[in-house]
């Protein structure tokens, strides 16, 4: 019923105060477009680096993981046709 809402970046890791110290694996993203791998990995941080473009061709950590909070993310993406 509320539809979307639109906040800045600080707003939303503001917003994320009791996840700070909840524990998630990393998803296998390998394969997976840039854009879905940023979406999968949005739900549980907000500090991810992107490398490169198209689909996702290695990633860090490692997928399956344990993590915890708001952890540093990286994929590295590349063209098909690379």
């Amino acid at each position: 019923k509320q539809g979307f809402q639109f906040v800045s970046a600080a707003e939303a890791a503001r917003g994320r105060t009791g996840q700070e110290e909840s524990e998630w694996r990393m998803p296998n993203l390998e394969g997976l477009p840039i854009k879905v791998a940023i979406d999968k990995l949005a739900a549980h941080t907000s500090r991810i680096k992107v490398h490169g473009s198209g689909f996702v061709a290695d990633q860090s950590p490692k997928a399956f993981e344990r993590l915890k909070g708001n952890s540093e993310c990286a994929i590295y993406g590349r063209l098909y046709s690379e």
